[in-house]
């Protein structure tokens, strides 16, 4: 892990941890009462959590072309067969990074007053949940998925919240320049075409003095214990193979850089899966299992033994798979004022 810190003062005040764990509470609540009813839900309501873990492993049980692994359907998710499926899967990774949204939210230090750009917001967990917990800000949620956004929109209804969310293309912001205060993207630019574009225009439209915060995943240094090393790497290899950008994480100090903005802070952080179940369900290892022997990459034999040991490993306990995340917090400074007129 590598920081760099600037003394960077807000003079009216943020988000602090306990503000955000009380509303979070209170949005909890709001889906306990859905979960009680088990009926099916609607598209403003998230899925159950205890509904998300069971379902983990049906996700990860079958080989599917349109797995929420692959970046071409992440492009295009209003297209796929059941979009719902993304949002479900969207619903348990937020289960796993909450803390992982409250450092971005520390990182950000929202502050009354402030108008906050949330690229590729999904179902729009993150804004629904800063909206509850700091009081007059403008919040902002664009995601190039009509489906996302109107689930977005129905669950920030639903929780009394005042958020607006749009389609939109993160590299073309329907947006001013120096629009917003503070802007985040998060697991976003492992699925973006050019992820430069996407970052110079988020640069383009933070304010002066505003701040970025980018969260992204580092695929590529997945780790899967196991016994069988080159089992676990050529799973991880069909993995990757499917994400437009599976090292971005690493990648991320250097592009927004070149976007034009300050580096502030850059941290790496590793977050261990739970279980076997988990795993499947958020990173779908039986299909990238299957395609490593359909690619001749693992045989059959061998594969079978790899997924035994792991079965193995979970039922004592012991199972172990974890990916390496890089947040970046960088700031637009003030242009500096032109030499000419200093002179007149």
């Amino acid at each position: 892990m590598f920081k760099w810190f600037l003394d960077m003062p807000i003079d009216q005040p943020a988000l602090d941890a306990t503000t955000f764990t009380k509303n979070r509470t209170r949005l909890g609540a709001t889906r306990r009462r859905g979960r009680v009813l088990r009926r099916r839900r609607g598209p403003g309501e998230a899925a159950p959590i205890f509904d998300v873990w069971a379902r983990a492993a049906s996700y990860g049980s079958g080989v599917s072309d349109a797995a929420p692994n692959d970046s071409t359907h992440w492009r295009d998710v209003d297209e796929s067969a059941d979009p719902e499926t993304f949002v479900d899967y969207l619903d348990r990774a937020a289960a796993v990074l909450q803390e992982s949204r409250r450092e971005t939210m520390r990182m950000l230090a929202v502050a009354p007053g402030c108008a906050i750009l949330d690229v590729g917001c999904g179902a729009g967990e993150f804004l629904i949940e800063l909206a509850t917990s700091v009081t007059n800000v403008r919040c902002v949620g664009v995601d190039a998925s009509r489906s996302m956004i109107e689930t977005a929109s129905a669950r920030g209804a639903t929780a009394g919240t005042s958020v607006t969310f749009a389609v939109g293309d993160a590299k073309r912001l329907d947006f001013p320049d120096a629009s917003f205060d503070r802007v985040n993207c998060s697991r976003v630019l492992m699925h973006v075409e050019q992820p430069l574009i996407a970052l110079q225009e988020m640069a383009r439209v933070l304010a002066p003095d505003g701040r970025l915060v980018v969260f992204e995943p580092d695929f590529d240094a997945l780790m899967i214990d196991s016994d069988d090393m080159l089992a676990g790497r050529a799973v991880r290899t069909c993995f990757t193979g499917r994400i437009e950008n599976p090292d971005i994480g690493r990648r991320l100090r250097r592009l927004v850089v070149a976007a034009g903005l300050d580096v502030v802070d850059v941290t790496a952080s590793v977050t261990a899966v739970p279980s076997l179940q988990v795993a499947d369900g958020l990173f779908h290892l039986p299909e990238h299992l299957h395609h490593a022997v359909t690619e001749g990459a693992l045989g059959a034999d061998q594969a079978r033994e790899w997924r035994s040991s792991l079965r193995t490993t979970d039922a004592r306990g012991l199972f172990n798979v974890s990916v390496v995340g890089f947040r970046v917090l960088a700031m637009k400074r003030d242009p500096a004022p032109d030499a000419t007129l200093e002179r007149t």
